[in-house]
C-alpha cells in the first residue's frame, strides 16, 4: 500500500535470471529526475511465501543541482564590465598618445616663435 506522496516508477528496463541451483536474481533500473530527491525504494514480493524484502536509497541534492540564475547573470555582469573596462582603457591610450603628439608639436611652433621674439625673423 503506498503513501502519501508515493509514487510507482516504472523501470527502464528489467533482467531477471537464474542459476543451476534454483536461486534467481533481479536487475532493474529506473530513471529518476528532480522530483524524487528523497528516498526511493525498490521491494521485491514473494506471493508464494507471503514475504517481502526492500532497500531504500537515499538520493544527494548534489546529484540534482539547482540552476542559479542570479550566478549566471552575475558573471554575464562581471564580463561586461570587465571588456568595458578594458575598451575604456585603449581608448584613453590612444588619446593620450595623441594628446602628446599635438603637443609636441605646439611646443616646437611655440619655441620658433619665442626666438622670433628675442631675436627677430630670420634666425
Amino acid at each position: 500500500m503506498a503513501g502519501p506522496g508515493v509514487r510507482h516508477l516504472t523501470p527502464a528496463s528489467d533482467t531477471k535470471m537464474t542459476d543451476g541451483d534454483g536461486l534467481f536474481g533481479m536487475q532493474t533500473f529506473i530513471t529518476v529526475d528532480k522530483s524524487s530527491r528523497a528516498i526511493v525504494s525498490c521491494f521485491t514480493r514473494n506471493t508464494v511465501l507471503n514475504t517481502q524484502k526492500g532497500v531504500c536509497v537515499s538520493l544527494a541534492e548534489g546529484l540534482f543541482p539547482s540552476s542559479c540564475t542570479w550566478m549566471v547573470v552575475l558573471a554575464v555582469l562581471i564580463s561586461v564590465l570587465i571588456l568595458a573596462a578594458a575598451i575604456c582603457a585603449v581608448f584613453l591610450l590612444a588619446r593620450k598618445d595623441k594628446v602628446g603628439e599635438d603637443r609636441n608639436v605646439d611646443m616646437s611652433g611655440l619655441l620658433q616663435l619665442q626666438k622670433e621674439i628675442l631675436w627677430g625673423p630670420g634666425i
